[in-house]
């Protein structure tokens, strides 16, 4: 599995049905799962290291739902996080961990 970041503001663009029933599976498929490693579930985090076209820019603030991994990603062990950010709460989302930093 690669671990690539989910672009949020292209799936908000589509069927809001779709989006509540994929975010509900997301969260059954991952729920409880913590990677060796990994920042604990529940933990509050903020976004760092943006693109410029990231939904959710530096300081953005969201809670750690699950974490996958670690698995090498571009010749670096990495852990893949589902965040629910605090501005789309009920979507989770996928970011590896050089993207987030503890609060």
């Amino acid at each position: 599995m690669s671990l690539k970041p989910v672009v949020l503001k292209d799936a908000l663009c589509g069927d809001i049905g779709k989006i509540e029933a994929a975010a509900m599976q997301m969260k059954m498929i991952f729920q409880g799962k913590k990677a060796d490693g990994a920042i604990p579930n529940g933990h509050r985090i903020k976004k760092i290291n943006s693109n410029t076209d990231d939904t959710n820019q530096d300081g953005t603030l969201g809670t750690i739902y699950a974490s996958i991994g670690p698995e090498m990603n571009n010749g670096r062990l990495t852990i893949g996080y589902i965040i629910l950010w605090d501005t789309y709460p009920g979507i989770p989302v996928l970011i590896t961990d050089d993207r987030i930093e503890k609060v």
